[in-house]
């Protein structure tokens, strides 16, 4: 017998959902199946058990039944949609491993769609029921009608206990699987319990530490120290947990590389580095952190010691996943048996950081240690169930607004505000905060104003055709460009530091971000188009051609390449073969293309690849709505991947969609932070 032949069919109240996209058959199966184990046949029952099993999946810790709606139609997508949005190497995240290679779901896509229980594979377009016309149960009794089910449990009601363990835990109009309920309430505790210790009397600099730092970094740039950055890394230095956030180019390495010289300074635990620990969610991400640090150190000059800059310079980023390590038995190593050896321990990019792996790191980081959580609330967030960082911010998942962190967090989370980074006279970042204030009619103002740094194709103008194809011109130019230029390396003989590192730079001068994988405006489509253009024009007919560009997909500590890292191919002198040229500091970093892992050409990228990454000139490609993929999340992390220039390519309609959309996480860590700080407030 079969497999399928235990699961029950898709029960008859259930198939409304199913046919209008909210549920797959599988999910509906499921749910029905746990529900009958446990004699629970009511369908209002079996249909929030399959949504709760659901929200993982899309990114959503809990399930909100009284916002449902909200909560379910921003993530409907359908299935060639979510194919084109990417497959398994378009993850940028990993779960349970260190190598990168992600879930294969790129954030608010459901990585099976596009089976045969999604629908119609290959179609251009799926038929779904309206979702309007479902009959949703009634919302203000619908959680009390779960919570009387045998299924569920209740906080203060047996939930957690050993001898009955819940399938799923009502908690108001929110709805769990236990695992995640679990997850949540530990985030909760343990980050509370952290920003209330008192850290000024064991170990780490003083405000007078700091702000020396901080007035020496300053003074180097003629300027005065920015008082938030400076405010930032006392609370790191204050308390054992210090929450730092900010847009693209407000300063948040220089204030994690600052602090960590006054760290060093301070002397004791620190001064040798051993006892400070750097981590980000992805090999890029960390490797990125590094070479910041060392830059930062260059920056600061003879404001350190030739001791204080060596140890500065020697501090490496890992992956969390590897600062975790691997047990024997699967798991990772280290935890609340086995806690890390550290004292200061900074976690960079921490939006992309899911509710599980923000427990398990929190249960390995001791609480004798400073925890320093940085990056930036409003880019896309974790591939996997969770939004840690904008939750501890106070960020609405339906509505995305942040009223603030809760108050015993306050003192410990500082939101930096001031750009530092300044490309000539673009008001790139004047675009990047209309469009995190969710104002579509501003966005549209500004895009229309002319701002500069900013052009905006709108393919239903009447005019939009003939600019885009100006600006493929310009595209399959500066492609001819950079492999005439690596082209001229191969002639010459050259691989100097100099001459490669000007080749890099050509490579990040200009990049094409696409909202999707495949389709007409996908980056494949970009590859295949640039590609084809130059076996026309430079005879590039090879697989490896000098100025190829080239992503890495998986992470390679052997040759310290890691996912999403960007290189450009350069034939050797006299053979066949090429090296691969990566930008590091503070030499480029060549590997044989021979032994590359995955990788694929890249004239073009996904946005959700591009996290991280920083260009001149970025292109932003966005597909016509109802598609679900448009987020403002996304959208933002497009535009503040430019330096210089940005290029949006995409319908008013569609702007309006992304900007109006915030990625619909549901999470109760918000509030439950608040309910833990109210509870040890009445102790206290």
């Amino acid at each position: 017998m079969s497999a399928a032949a235990h699961f029950p069919d898709v029960p008859e109240a259930l198939m409304p959902f199913v046919s209008a996209g909210v549920l797959r058959p599988g999910q509906a199966r499921t749910a029905a199946l746990m529900a009958s184990l446990g004699g629970e046949h009511r369908p209002e029952v079996v249909l929030a058990v399959a949504l709760a099993g659901r929200a993982p999946e899309y990114g959503s810790v809990c399930v909100d039944l009284a916002r449902i709606v909200e909560q379910i139609v921003p993530t409907l997508v359908a299935a060639p949609e979510a194919a084109a949005a990417g497959t398994e190497e378009e993850s940028d995240v990993s779960t349970g491993s260190d190598d990168g290679a992600g879930s294969g779901r790129s954030a608010g896509v459901d990585g099976r769609a596009g089976t045969v229980e999604g629908a119609v594979a290959g179609s251009g377009s799926v038929d779904l029921a309206p979702v309007d016309l479902l009959e949703w149960p009634e919302p203000s009794t619908w959680a009390d009608l779960v919570a009387g089910s045998p299924l569920a449990g209740s906080p203060g009601a047996g939930a957690g206990s050993s001898a009955q363990v819940p399938l799923v835990v009502v908690e108001g109009s929110l709805l769990y699987l236990y695992r995640h309920w679990v997850l949540e309430c530990f985030v909760a505790a343990d980050l509370t319990e952290r920003a209330a210790i008192d850290r000024r009397a064991t170990f780490g600099p003083d405000d007078e530490g700091v702000e020396e730092m901080f007035r020496a970094a300053a003074a180097r740039h003629g300027a005065d120290p920015d008082p938030l950055q400076v405010a930032a890394a006392r609370a790191a230095s204050r308390s054992a947990l210090a929450v730092i956030s900010g847009g693209p180019g407000t300063g948040k390495t220089t204030t994690v590389s600052t602090m960590l010289a006054a760290w060093i300074r301070s002397g004791g635990a620190g001064a040798t580095g051993e006892r400070i620990r750097l981590a980000a969610p992805t090999g890029k991400a960390a490797a990125r952190m590094s070479e910041a640090i060392r830059r930062s150190a260059d920056a600061l000059g003879d404001d350190l010691s030739p001791d204080e800059r060596q140890v500065l310079e020697s501090l490496e980023a890992t992956t969390i996943h590897r600062l975790l390590g691997r047990g024997r038995g699967g798991g990772f190593r280290h935890g609340s048996d086995n806690p890390i050896a550290a004292d200061l321990v900074v976690i960079d990019e921490v939006s992309m950081v899911s509710l599980g792996l923000m427990a398990h790191l929190l249960a390995a980081v001791p609480p004798t240690a400073s925890l320093v959580l940085v990056g930036d609330p409003d880019q896309l967030a974790s591939v996997e169930a969770g939004s840690v960082l904008g939750d501890l911010l106070g960020r609405d998942p339906v509505e995305g607004a942040a009223p603030g962190p809760p108050d015993r967090l306050a003192q410990s989370a500082v939101e930096l505000q001031t750009m530092h980074r300044v490309e000539g006279e673009s008001q790139i970042a004047e675009l990047a905060q209309s469009i995190r204030t969710g104002d579509p009619d501003l966005v549209i103002e500004r895009l229309r104003s002319g701002l500069v740094g900013i052009e905006w194709i709108d393919p239903g103008d009447p005019n939009g055709p003939h600019r885009q194809a100006e600006l493929d011109l310009d595209l399959q130019t500066h492609a001819e460009s950079l492999v005439d230029a690596a082209r001229d390396l191969v002639r010459q003989d050259d691989r100097s530091r100099e001459s490669v590192g000007r080749l890099l730079d050509r490579l990040a001068a200009v990049k094409v971000l696409c909202a999707l994988r495949r389709g007409p405006s996908g980056a494949d489509e970009w590859n295949r188009r640039i590609e084809e253009h130059l076996v026309r024009r430079r005879g590039a007919q090879s697989t490896w051609y000098s100025g190829r560009p080239v992503m890495v997909l998986r992470n390679d500590y052997l040759n310290r390449v890691f996912n999403g890292d960007i290189g450009i191919a350069v034939r050797e002198r006299d053979g066949e073969f090429h090296d691969v040229w990566f930008a590091r500091e503070p030499d480029p970093l060549s590997v044989p293309s021979a032994r590359l892992g995955d990788y694929t050409t890249q004239w073009a990228m996904s946005i959700h690849k591009s996290q991280g990454s920083e260009f001149d000139h970025v292109v932003v490609t966005l597909p016509p709505p109802p598609s679900r993929i448009l987020t403002r999340e996304l959208l933002y992390t497009a535009v503040t991947r430019a330096r210089q220039k940005v290029t949006i390519i995409a319908t008013e309609a569609a702007i309006r969609v992304a900007v109006d959309r915030p990625a619909a996480r549901a999470s109760g860590l918000t509030q439950r932070l608040t309910r833990v700080d109210e509870r040890l407030t009445a102790d206290s």
